[in-house]
């Protein structure tokens, strides 16, 4: 009797499902990738904005504060002079580059209208005597270290090719002197568009006990009110660094002191 054939079966082994991403799920991916780095980007530029607004809104605070300094410490040094029992001995002398009018004798205070100076701007300029060792600093940071008693005299103006408030400094008048980079001018504070100042007169055009009743412009000062000055009202015009069609005005009037 024939035994029955035995048929063996072998079975496949089943594949395990390999593990990936679909395309859906890569573009998904993809998607929400890119927001995150989207916004990441928008959220660095907004800082760096931010950071060159708060910049740049500082070094016009500083520049505002800085050119009111320098202005302030001269029209307070201005009419300055040693010896009050002996008078004044500030001298007014002509300027070389062209700047208009002559600063009356004892005067500490003098300006020009549009038109004077080398950048036909207007000037405001403050006098004071010195002498050696009187401590005595001009607009560029200098002092008299020569001999006797000289007139110093700061000119201020503004230079619009660079917009900057610059300052000269004249020693009894000449270019050169004994106070280092005399007649040189400097770059005191930059972004600033124009300068323009009113003087203060007592009634009469006085001094009257240092009270101010009225403003003139420079144009409208006659010889004697430079001596009689009480006051200098400067209005300042800095560069807008968030619109550069209108320009930020600051007015600051200052006492003169002497």
């Amino acid at each position: 009797m024939n035994k029955p054939l035995l048929v063996r079966s072998h079975a496949r082994p089943s594949r395990s499902r390999q593990a990936g991403f679909t395309l859906v799920e890569m573009m998904v991916a993809i998607t929400i990738g890119l927001i995150v780095l989207f916004g990441m980007t928008a959220t660095f530029v907004n800082l760096k904005n931010t950071f060159k607004s708060q910049d740049s809104l500082g070094q016009l605070q500083d520049n505002e504060r800085l050119a009111l300094t320098f202005l302030t410490n001269a029209v307070n040094e201005a009419g300055y002079y040693p010896n009050p029992q002996a008078g004044s001995t500030i001298k007014g002398s002509n300027l070389s580059d062209n700047w208009s009018g002559k600063m009356p004798d004892v005067a500490g205070m003098f300006g020009t209208v549009n038109g004077g100076g080398p950048t036909n701007t207007e000037s405001l300029q403050t006098a004071y005597a010195s002498t050696p060792g009187d401590g005595l600093i001009s607009c560029i940071g200098t002092t008299f270290t020569g001999a006797g008693t000289v007139t110093v005299r700061n000119v201020f103006y503004v230079d619009p090719a660079v917009n900057a408030l610059m300052c000269k400094v004249y020693v009894n008048g000449a270019t050169s002197d004994t106070m280092a980079n005399s007649g040189t001018a400097s770059v005191l504070i930059s972004g600033v568009k124009s300068m323009s100042a009113l003087y203060g007169l007592g009634a009469g055009g006085t001094t009257n006990g240092s009270q101010v009743v009225l403003y003139k412009t420079p144009a409208n000062m006659l010889g004697t009110d430079w001596i009689n000055v009480n006051a200098v009202r400067i209005t300042l015009k800095f560069v807008n660094p968030f619109d550069a069609a209108n320009p930020i005005t600051r007015t600051h009037t200052i006492n003169v002191m002497n």
